[in-house]
Parts: structure tokens; sequence; C-alpha cells
């Protein structure tokens, strides 16, 4: 299996990207580094593993309890209770180098020390993304190929004298940014393609140090990277990109969903939390039977959008003076809670709760509960706001809830 195809099958996976990260062959393959593998092998949180196992996927367990699955579509899942963070690859979570690297020293066998060799290659590669370089052009544009003269350059092909490629040579660039042909260059190195089967890298040099999509780059340097099989590289493709979750439930989370959106946060998923059943319906829940709460999952960045305004933006959402449900939606399915993560978030949020009791004299019926486990609701629930505006503006009226949309617009 090569990039597109690990890459087509992981947008079609039907669990939460937050949830999962590639890791081991899979990831060397969207990273670059290698050009196929066998199957995909992901790393899972416990409440994943626990859908998982539900579904019956379930094939194995570990001395020490943990699950190993295998969907039947090429993808094996493997719990893990200490599943560090990510980097995204075309939106698809995978496991940082550092670790990627960790991981294969850990293991140890041979095909592990050749693919750390590999990893340790493929950072060299990545160094010179983003400096500035200056080199000669041997091949300008409108010239062709000295040895296939059916072959013309569209772009400016040169080299950066005395940095040794792949091959023992000068180091290869395209230079991008000039119709017209150039005796030399300057400008910064915007990505590398990488040949599985050719000993070269190619340097892609932007005259104006501007970056480019990787269409608009693939698609220039096309006229002669189709001969062989390769992967381009890209500084994004190796930053780590931290995303937190937090769980609320507020009432309605039709009526929650756009409030945390329109303050950053990537996105808010309307599930279930709270009760003992697994993967409830809406039906169960509404039912009141199941002790599950309507709640969103966000997903966020907390270096842009901090905890702390996260509960700002939930406290004035909701009306926390309500022990029956929220507004005209009544029940437990609609109560308050706040489902922690940890430490920091339950003393965050407990602060908060007695903040506003103080400061109101009233009782605050919030739930604080430590989080055990969120179910995806049914896909029509998801983002309702975009799908049913019209619907969606009258349930906020309808329920009352339509004057605290008003007063959050202070935030």
């Amino acid at each position: 299996m090569n990039r597109a195809g690990i890459i087509e099958k992981l947008r079609a996976f039907p669990y939460e990207k937050t949830e999962y990260r590639v890791i081991t062959g899979s990831a060397m393959v969207l990273y670059g580094i290698r050009e196929l593998t066998h199957d995909i092998d992901l790393e899972c949180t416990p409440s994943m593993a626990d859908r998982l196992e539900a579904e019956g996927y379930l094939y194995k367990k570990s001395p020490d309890g943990e699950r190993s699955f295998k969907t039947g579509e090429d993808i094996e899942a493997f719990e893990s209770r200490t599943r560090g963070d990510a980097v995204y690859i075309e939106d698809i979570p995978v496991i940082p180098l550092g670790e990627l690297a960790e991981m294969k020293r850990r293991l140890g066998r041979e095909k592990d020390k050749r693919d750390l060799k590999l990893i340790e290659e493929f950072v060299k590669r990545t160094e010179m993304i983003g400096k500035t370089v200056k080199g000669k052009i041997d091949r300008p544009a409108g010239s062709r190929h000295p040895q296939y003269n059916d072959l013309v350059y569209p772009v400016n092909y040169g080299y950066v004298e005395g940095v040794p490629g792949g091959d023992g040579e000068d180091q290869d660039v395209y230079v991008l940014g000039a119709d017209a042909p150039l005796k030399e260059f300057e400008g910064r190195v915007i990505a590398v393609y990488h040949r599985f089967d050719d000993a070269e890298d190619k340097w892609i040099v932007a005259l104006d140090g501007e970056d480019r999509a990787d269409d608009e780059i693939l698609k220039a340097i096309d006229f002669q990277e189709k001969f062989f099989k390769g992967a381009l590289i890209r500084r994004q493709n190796v930053t780590r990109e931290k995303i937190a979750k937090a769980y609320f439930a507020g009432g309605c989370f039709w009526c929650m969903t756009p409030v945390f959106k329109q303050y950053g946060v990537k996105d808010a998923v309307c599930g279930y939390s709270g009760g003992k059943e697994k993967d409830p319906s809406y039906e169960d829940v509404k039912s009141q039977k199941t002790g599950h709460r309507e709640t969103i999952m966000l997903e966020y960045d907390p270096e842009k959008v901090s905890y702390e305004k996260l509960l700002d933006i939930y406290f004035a959402s909701v009306d926390p003076f309500d022990a029956g449900g929220q507004f005209i939606d009544r029940g437990r399915s609609y109560s308050l809670a706040i489902y922690y993560t940890c430490e920091k978030e339950r003393s965050l949020a407990a602060e908060y709760i007695e903040r506003i009791s103080r400061g109101s004299g009233k009782e605050v019926f919030v739930s604080l509960e430590p989080f055990t486990a969120f179910y995806t609701a049914e896909e029509y629930h998801q983002n309702y706001y975009l799908k049913h505006p019209e619907e969606f503006e009258q349930e906020l009226v309808d329920s009352g809830r339509k004057p605290k949309t008003e007063r959050r617009s202070g935030l």
C-alpha cells in the first residue's frame, strides 16, 4: 500500500482522528521515507479500543491487558494507555519522528535497524528546507535533456556547487519562479523530492522564497519525475500540531456546537457521555434510561485557545442554576456536566463553579466528573446548524436559548 492508499483508507475510517495515530512502517510511508507498506498500523486510545471490541474486531490481548484489533480492511490497531502527541500529514495523525525512531530502537530487529537508518537519512533531507541557497543553472528553461532530446525543461534546472547529492555529484535543484532561462539562482528550499528508486534527491527552490502547494510543485517537475517513483517532503509534514480534547455537557448539543467554533476551536463533535451503556443511540439517551448526557467533544490547540477560555464560553452559553436540564429541554440527558481529563482541568472548573456560586449566592448545578468515555452521535446530529440553518435558528428561539446566544457575543 502506498501513501495515497493509506490516506484514502484513513479518510474513510469511521473513528475520531484524536483517538489514534499511525505508527511503524505505515508512518514511514506517510512521511515519504518508504514507498510501500503491507498494512496500516495504528496506536489507539482505550476508549477507541472499547468501541473496536464492541464491534467484534478484537483478536488478542497482551499480558498487561492491552488489546489488539484487526478491522478486516488492512488496518490493525493496538491499544495504548500512554499514546502521545501526533503530527498531521494530509490531516492524518502520525507518530512524531523522534518517537518513531525510539520505537524502532526499542524493537531492535534487523528490519527495525534498517528502518532506523532510513529515518536518520530522512531527517538529514529535511534540514535544508527553509534555508536559502545559491547555485548555477546547467539546463535552463526551454532547453533539452543532453541524452533524451524529446525531454524539454519547462523550468530552470541546476545545482548547488560543493554540496554533494545522493549520487556523489553536486546537489540537483528545480528552480521555480522564473519562466525565462537563467544562468544562476538564489532562493529558498521549500521542499525535497525524494526518489525511492534512485540515489538522488531533488531540492525544490523558490526564487521568491514563497511556498507552493504540493500540486503546483508536482506539476512543475512532472516532466522528469514521472519516470521515477518518489514522494514530496515538506516542512509542514514534520511539524507537530498540538491538539487537546475537552468534554462539556451543555444541554442540546445542536445548540452548543457553533458556540465554540466561532472562537477558534478546531472541531466540536456531538456525542454522549456519563452513562454506563456502550455506544448508545440518540433514542436510548433521549429516553433518560441510560444515564448519558448530550455532550460535545472539543478539539483545540491549547496554545491558541486556553481551557480557561473554553470555560468562559461554556458558562456564558448555559444556565448554571437549572437543576433539571437546560431551557425547554428537560431531563438528565440535558443536564450540565464538565468531564475533566486531568487534575488541572478539574481544578480550573471547580474554581469557576465556586466563583459563580459565591458571586450569585446561588447553587450551581454543573456536575464535575472524570472523563470515562465519549460516544459519537449519529451523523445527522453533526454540524446541524450548517445543514439546517433555518430549523436551527428556530430551535434557538423555541428552546429559549436565543437571548443567551445574543449575550454571548460580548465575549
